[in-house]
């Protein structure tokens, strides 16, 4: 949104993650690497669960409130906040006149180290931190007359803090103030708004920035008795319920001092002093008669209630000594240029007689005077039209000499001169001008009623599969914001076709951003029938782009064909891409067990669809797949046709009638990988979380609602009893197709010297599941079992015209999802695809052409 091109860092060490963010910041822009940094920390509590858990770690307040440092103290209560400070080096910042609440003296992080447990802290550490901090800006620990502390209402964390603050400050605590004595006031803010976990550190910092600017040190709220675990005595730092005067020393800056640490182990201090005197006016001004000032909006409406708020501010207490220099050149480059504007040419002869012909301005055009008796005022308001507002970057500059002359064409669109409207110097900017009046409406989430689905009967469609209804649904709405997975996109495609007779691929859902573009794309899309059709329940088209014959892959195991979604677009636009799922995902029908029977059903739908006898196929398939795209190449070859390449990735080797396990074990892993691979689909995880769901000895009929919660709490955008029943529909289609294998012989290719083959094999041929991602009985015995299967060279003697491409992925499941693995898959068929059917060795491609 703003363009910037700096470091841009997002940082967690828990609850001290804004306070770091700020001393990260702090050194960025001190090593030149940015000019101006924002520094920040958000927390939203938007979820129940933070609250469960931490009643679970019995963090949270019996009472409801905090109690810092007090004998009260049993817990925290959370805060939401979103707070962010603008850093800059200070002697640039007072070049620019900028407004300057308080100058960072010093900033620093260390780490607790070993300590009793995550919730205790460590005095050591924190005192430590504050003494380096202090030394490092060269402040004295006597000079520190406020302390923001982190202090959460924790009857332990509490008192380490207050230990770690009196000896690093070589003082002692008491309660109230010492009369007659220069005192420190440790405050908080926690009792006051809660603690706000990442953002709280921040928060601190604009605390401590308003207290230099008040000249008021922050008490504690609701104080009563310290914590029995303070040691209270009579020395300077001060325990009290309120908000106490900051006097300020002769010749001596004010200064506070703001820590935060996290449940991370991770602390951070910052010294605050008061800013200096900002310099009055501009260095070297000429005086000037007339002055530019500039409001705009929006809307029509919330121009004039931006010109009301600013006659408000100006006839109050802050706006009593504003100097018009300073006001013009804030709204001039502080604000953006809007749609509607106003603009006025105000006399500056004094402060007060500038103020007061600006106020006259503002009444003017409130009271509704228009055209000339607005410009005989020397106000002038206008509209910009949209093709002015599109170029509003490249607007035409003003060349009117005259601030009159600036003000009527920045109202028609133009740009304003700086020249003229800011000669004789640069003033100091404002600070704490009325903001921009944002409106005040709420946009509730709605159903889409049936007026609506008549009007629009696409958008209607979508709302059915959209996890969340027809709630907020809109044109304007992000495709991907409607929780519609993979799974469910294809059946979208399908119900689309079904509707409106028109063709579309997942592909072309992907291309579609917003809601209003499918509608778009649906309603324009050429109709290949004018009745409802009925979709190729095994056919998918990934990719329909490109002339080349398209590549045609097959399902592994797991039935579904999403893996490949992330390949074709990865070989790009030129060659289109097809693939087939299982038989069963979709439909009525039983999915097969026997692999030759699938392969027949694969080879009569591609002979329907390429029946030009001089065009060669191209196939291709990840694990089972390679074995139905094998058995497919054998097929057409008998059928007449030519198949030139074929593409194994890490496709075991079928020896007819396997050994393999099948019993609740397997079952149960089969459950647990068809789960998953729904969380892969849908981008909420990956094989590692194999691990977490399943355990062996569990009954698969255990272990199946299991996965349900823990599908439903990860994200999966579907009811508990649609996710049992997608399940269950998909662990039938995975043991079908492991059946299938189990039982398959390969028979000898027609031609075994036509189809050039290119074979990837993982790291380790004899681990099927790398034990270090995955582990038990069941995976033992699966690479037990291959450990001496030597596939590859089991494919070679079939297949003459081989090339071997040994691979990084450490398992067979991480072959699609290994960065080097994937980008060596999509080098290869890129050159089969695009070039002449060879491949040649590339940097990088880990390859090996011939005999494996």
């Amino acid at each position: 949104m703003l363009d910037l091109k700096g470091p841009n860092l997002a940082i967690n060490t828990a609850c001290s993650s804004g306070l770091v963010a700020v001393h990260t910041a702090c050194q960025s822009v001190q090593r030149g690497e940015c000019e101006l940094a924002l520094a920040g920390g958000v927390n939203v509590l938007n979820s129940p669960l933070t609250y469960v858990a931490l009643t679970q770690g019995g963090m949270l307040s019996s009472s409801g409130e905090c109690h810092a440092f007090d004998a009260r103290a049993d817990g925290m209560v959370p805060g939401e906040a979103v707070a962010a400070v603008v850093l800059k080096d200070l002697a640039r910042a007072q070049a620019d006149g900028d407004p300057i609440h308080g100058v960072i003296r010093a900033s620093g992080v260390n780490y607790d180290g070993r300590t009793n447990g995550i919730t205790a802290p460590s005095a050591r550490s924190q005192r430590a931190l504050i003494s380096e901090v202090l030394e490092r800006g060269g402040v004295e620990a006597e000079r520190i007359e406020a302390v923001l502390a982190h202090s959460v209402g924790s009857p332990l964390g509490d008192p380490i803090e207050a230990r770690a603050l009196c000896e690093a400050l070589g003082e002692g605590l008491n309660e109230g103030l010492n009369e007659g004595t220069q005192t420190r006031v440790l405050g908080s803010v926690k009792p006051q708004i809660g603690h706000t976990f990442a953002a709280s550190g921040v928060v601190n910092v604009i605390a401590m920035c308003a207290s230099l600017r008040h000249e008021l040190r922050l008490g504690i709220a609701n104080h009563e008795v310290a914590n029995p675990d303070l040691r209270i005595g009579d020395g300077a730092l001060s325990l009290g319920a309120g908000a106490q005067p900051w006097p300020k020393r002769a010749g001596v800056a004010r200064c506070g001092l703001v820590s935060a640490t996290g449940m991370s182990g991770t602390n951070a201090c910052v010294v605050i002093e008061e800013a200096p005197e900002a310099a009055s006016g501009a260095v070297g001004k000429e005086a000037r008669r007339e002055w530019l000032v500039k409001l705009s909006a929006r809307e029509s409406g919330a121009l004039r209630e931006s010109a009301r708020r600013l006659r408000a501010w100006l006839g109050g207490e802050a706006g009593a000594e504003v100097e018009l220099d300073a006001l013009s050149l804030t709204l001039d480059v502080g604000r953006e240029a809007m749609r509607y504007r106003l603009a006025m040419v105000v006399g500056a002869g004094g402060s007060e007689e500038g103020r007061s012909g600006l106020m006259a301005a503002l009444d003017a055009y409130l009271e509704g005077a228009e055209g000339a008796a607005l410009a005989g005022k020397g106000v002038y308001a206008g509209e910009v039209a949209d093709e002015g507002m599109e170029e509003a970057g490249s607007a035409a500059l003003s060349k009117a000499s005259a601030l009159s002359g600036q003000a009527r064409d920045w109202c028609e669109g133009l740009r304003t001169d700086d020249a003229v409207l800011h000669r004789g110097g640069r003033p100091r900017r404002l600070a704490g001008l009325p903001t921009y009046p944002f409106a005040h409406g709420r946009d509730e989430a709605r159903a889409i009623g049936a007026d609506e689905a008549a009007a629009d009967p696409v958008l209607a469609l979508v709302a059915g599969f959209s996890k969340h209804g027809g709630a907020g649904l809109d044109a304007t709405r992000p495709l991907a914001a409607l929780g519609i997975d993979s799974l469910l996109m294809m059946q979208l495609v399908e119900a689309i076709e079904r509707r409106f007779g028109v063709a579309l691929t997942l592909d072309d859902l992907a291309r579609c951003v917003t809601l209003g573009e499918l509608r778009d794309r649906v309603l324009a899309g050429e109709r290949v029938s004018d009745t409802p059709t009925q979709r190729d329940p095994v056919f998918e088209i990934l990719q329909s782009r490109g002339r080349r014959s398209p590549a045609v892959w097959f399902h592994g195991s797991m039935g579904t064909v999403q893996a490949y979604l992330g390949l074709a677009r990865a070989i790009g636009d030129e060659v289109p891409f097809h693939a087939f799922q299982s038989r069963g995902l979709r439909g009525e029908d039983a999915p097969l067990a026997d692999l030759g029977e699938m392969a027949a059903l694969y080879t009569r739908r591609l002979l329907a669809r390429q029946p030009d006898e001089s065009r060669a196929f191209r196939l291709g398939g990840y694990s089972q797949g390679g074995l139905l795209a094998y058995e497919v190449t054998r097929q057409l070859q008998l059928a007449g046709r030519r198949v030139e390449s074929l593409v194994m990735v890490d496709t075991p080797y079928a020896y007819g009638d396997m050994a393999l396990k099948d019993d609740d074990d397997t079952d149960s892993l089969r459950l647990a990988i068809v789960y998953v691979n729904l969380l892969l689909m849908n981008g909420l995880g990956d094989f590692s979380d194999l691990a977490e769901v399943h355990r062996p000895g569990i009954d698969p009929a255990e272990l199946l609602p299991a996965l349900v919660r823990a599908g439903i709490d990860r994200g999966l955008p579907y009811t508990p009893q649609a996710l049992g029943q997608l399940i269950e529909r998909h662990h039938r289609v995975a043991r079908a197709n492991e059946t299938a294998a189990r039982t398959y012989l390969p028979a000898d290719l027609p031609h075994p010297g036509q189809p050039v083959v290119h074979y990837f094999a993982r790291r380790h041929p004899q681990v099927y599941f790398d034990p270090a991602r995955f582990s038990g009985p069941m995976v033992e015995w699966t690479n037990r079992y291959f450990a001496d299967k030597d596939c590859a060279s089991r494919w070679q003697r079939h297949l003459p015209a081989w090339h071997h491409h040994a691979t990084p992925a450490v398992d067979h499941f991480a072959m699609l999802t290994d960065s080097a693995s994937f980008a060596a898959i999509v080098r290869t068929c890129r050159e089969l695809y695009l070039g002449s059917g060879s491949t040649t060795d590339q940097a990088g491609a880990l390859l090996v052409s011939g005999p494996a």
